[in-house]
């Protein structure tokens, strides 16, 4: 006859506790049993596994598993490292920081020696016309002192272009018409009051042309005046952009290089540009 499922469970289960019991009661027996040298044995394994514990949660171990991780061990420690990697890192900074602003400096010297090479070179075309202006008025008069003081006017004119107007901005080729016909007009004007004044020189009598006559030969030469102004302004561009291009790996942070380096360069290509100035000159 066969017992019922329920009551064969709970004998299997009782016998399951009865067999761990008598398993445990072995062990504490063995252990009882257990020498001296054993307990000893067992001992200094526990001070090694403790000492070593203490090395590593002291020195401060890394748990986890990919991005997810958490430091146990000396975290003051650890702050510390990371607050000295900071600290570095931004000394590194400044000092590239320092580093650039010298060569910034350094850059905007020699652009502005380039500037002054430009206001030299544009004084030195109005000396040389001169002779170009004297020729206009040589077949019309005998007293060269007067002739000397027509030249002068026409110079003074462009000279005060020079001095007092940004020609990169004046000579474009949106602007060049417009400025070159004002520089004719101020020239027209003074010219004329030279005619009205002439006739009290006492030195003989003086033909001079009229307005009228010489206007081509003196459009002629104020264009001429500003093709030269260009090319002189062209080519130091260019050579400002030499510089900036020359300069671009010295520079340590991108916001400098950017500042310094790459939007100087846009602005001078800007420049030529407006000029009309060929661009395969400078790309």
């Amino acid at each position: 006859m066969s017992l019922p499922v329920c009551v064969t469970h709970r004998l299997s289960f009782m016998m399951l506790v009865l067999n761990y019991s008598k398993r445990q009661k072995k062990r504490f027996m063995a252990l009882e049993k257990l020498p001296l040298e054993g307990w000893i044995v067992i001992a200094f394994i526990a001070v090694l596994i403790f000492i070593l514990l203490h090395k590593l949660i002291k020195k401060g171990v890394k748990l986890g598993v990919g991005d997810k991780n958490i430091i146990v061990g000396d975290l003051e420690k650890n702050v510390d490292g990371k607050l000295e990697v900071f600290k570095a890192d931004m000394e590194k900074k400044e000092k590239d920081r320092l580093h650039d602003e010298e060569y910034r400096k350094k850059l905007f010297r020699q652009s502005g020696e380039i500037d002054e090479k430009t206001k030299a070179d544009e004084r030195r075309v109005i000396r040389r016309i001169n002779g170009t202006i004297k020729e206009i008025f040589l077949p019309f008069v005998k007293c060269e002192m007067p002739m000397l003081s027509v030249v002068e006017l026409i110079k003074d004119v462009l000279q005060e272009k020079v001095d007092y107007n940004c020609m990169r901005e004046r000579l474009t080729a949106t602007e060049r018409k417009g400025y070159v016909a004002d520089i004719l007009y101020r020239i027209e004007t003074d010219y004329k009051h030279f005619l009205n004044k002439i006739y009290a020189v006492p030195c003989g009598v003086e033909k001079y042309p009229s307005w009228k006559e010489i206007a081509p030969q003196i459009e002629r030469i104020v264009n001429e005046w500003a093709d030269e102004m260009i090319r002189i302004i062209g080519r130091r561009i260019k050579e400002k952009i030499a510089m900036y291009k020359a300069e671009q790996s010295a520079f340590l942070l991108p916001e400098y290089k950017e500042i310094c380096i790459d939007y100087p360069i846009k602005k001078n290509i800007g420049y030529l540009k407006a000029l009309c100035i060929e661009q395969d000159v400078y790309a």
